[in-house]
């Protein structure tokens, strides 16, 4: 009886503490009007601009050593307005102003995100470091818009960045307003 109990803990134990060691612990953020989950830590929000903030892994990175970034930008219905109410002007301003790009995508990517497949742009990064970024307009129940861009170094794996990315469009939520 005794034998069969100390097994039993102990592979408890080796189920509980593996788990936690391969990663299976999933982190979550939120941030103005969505939330979602990350399978790798990331720092907090860190304002990069007016309604702009930026994830960073990792967690103790700053922008000149981040090897995973994800930027979210706020785009309320009335941005969208003055900005001629168009996907693309949107698109084009977030680009300019948060990305620092003005390059055209190198190709288009669907992704999910709130129940919507999206076309995101795939861009070719040099500044601050030779990278890559996915960049994705998601729109939001009440007319607003979350533009979010998932940037890596080219150090990191692709299959470790595809984790991140579909990890996060598919567990993004709206957070419901007060």
């Amino acid at each position: 009886m005794n034998t069969k109990l100390i097994f039993l803990i102990g592979i408890i134990t080796v189920l509980i503490l593996g788990t936690s060691a391969y990663g299976l612990e999933n982190f979550s953020y939120n941030w103005w009007k969505v939330a979602f989950k990350s399978p790798v830590e990331f720092s907090q929000p860190v304002e990069v601009g007016l309604d702009a903030v930026s994830l960073l892994n990792p967690p103790n990175a700053d922008f000149k050593t981040v090897q995973i970034e994800i930027t979210l930008v706020a785009v309320p219905k009335n941005m969208k307005e003055d900005l001629g109410n168009t996907n693309e002007d949107v698109i084009e301003y977030v680009k300019v102003v948060f990305l620092g790009t003005t390059e055209p995508p190198l190709e288009t990517m669907d992704r999910s995100f709130l129940e919507n497949t999206i076309t995101g742009q795939v861009l070719d990064m040099v500044i601050p470091h030779d990278g890559m970024m996915e960049f994705y307009l998601v729109p939001l129940s009440n007319g607003d818009s979350l533009a979010i861009a998932f940037r890596w170094n080219l150090s990191v794996q692709r299959e470790e960045v595809e984790k991140i990315i579909s990890m996060v469009s598919s567990t993004l939520k709206e957070i419901p307003e007060k």
